[in-house]
């Protein structure tokens, strides 16, 4: 809920529109639109966490595998970090 929330503020200090065409904020508008109500759905639903959930490691590995994405993606240009993204299993 709270990256919801940043991405719709740092929306408008971007503007939604330049010169008549789609600005720069309009992407994190619309993600935030689509991240709140689940976000806010997550929260509010009974038993989100149960206690006896077992912990799996599949969301930590994609979490450091975005991040190494987020950190090649600058230095190696786009192709090579995506298809290497693309084809991590």
């Amino acid at each position: 809920m709270l990256l919801a929330l940043t991405f719709g503020l740092g929306a408008f200090k971007l503007g939604f529109t330049t010169e008549g065409v789609p600005g720069p904020g309009l992407l994190p508008l619309l993600t935030s639109a689509l991240l709140l109500p689940i976000g806010i759905w997550l929260v509010i639903r009974p038993g989100a966490v149960g206690a006896s959930e077992p912990f799996h490691r599949a969301p930590i590995l994609a979490l450091a595998l975005l991040a190494v994405y987020a950190v090649v993606l600058p230095r190696a240009g786009f192709v090579v970090p995506t298809l290497a993204f693309l084809t991590t299993r």
